[in-house]
């Protein structure tokens, strides 16, 4: 994939699309736009084939909605990346999903919810911020955790369980991926210092 990106922006560059110094943006943007759009559309895939659909469809767009402000663990290739996602879609979907009762996704819910409020955003080496965009993520991140928790209360108060549901593994699964871009972070900084 990254060989046909590469050709595409080659391409544009010599065609004068685009200027020589916007290259490695384009670049960079394609890889993010087509690794979302393949993400998302096997995920989607998996979970609706498997899994009830209201459940699986709030999981994702809420665990979407909070990690494009959150940041939160990457892999360094798009197949592990795809890999990683695919898996934690299996567990959170098909073991905790039919475990979960209103008062354990409400337990999951305050504890994960913690988590993105105390670790977000994440400042990932690999995609630097500026300060002013890193605090408007971190405003964001804020934002986005109090409307999804605003949801599960209403689906609380409605007796919308899946939707209850699907917000709570979407909220448990952004403070994982937080959770481990941060252990990931220390045993870096640990083995640089070795």
């Amino acid at each position: 994939m990254k060989h046909l990106i590469s050709h595409f922006v080659d391409i544009s560059v010599q065609r004068n699309l685009i200027p020589p110094s916007d290259g490695p943006w384009l670049q960079d943007c394609l890889e993010k736009w087509i690794s979302a759009i393949l993400g998302m559309g096997l995920l989607l895939t998996v979970g609706l084939l498997l899994f009830p659909p209201v459940p699986t469809l709030i999981f994702i767009a809420s665990f979407l909605f909070l990690r494009q402000r959150t940041s939160g663990f990457h892999m360094k290739s798009m197949p592990g990346c795809l890999a990683v996602s695919l898996a934690l879609e299996l567990a959170a979907l098909g073991v905790i999903y039919p475990v979960l009762t209103r008062s354990t996704a409400a337990t999951v819910l305050a504890v994960s919810g913690s988590l993105v409020f105390a670790l977000s955003p994440f400042r990932h080496p690999n995609f630097p911020l500026t300060d002013r965009e890193f605090s408007a993520n971190d405003i964001g991140s804020k934002v986005r955790l109090l409307i999804l928790i605003a949801l599960a209360g209403v689906s609380i108060w409605a007796n919308g369980l899946d939707c209850l549901y699907g917000v709570t593994l979407g909220v448990a699964l952004d403070a994982a991926s937080l959770v481990l871009a941060h252990i990931q972070n220390y045993f870096k900084k640990w083995s640089d210092r070795q």
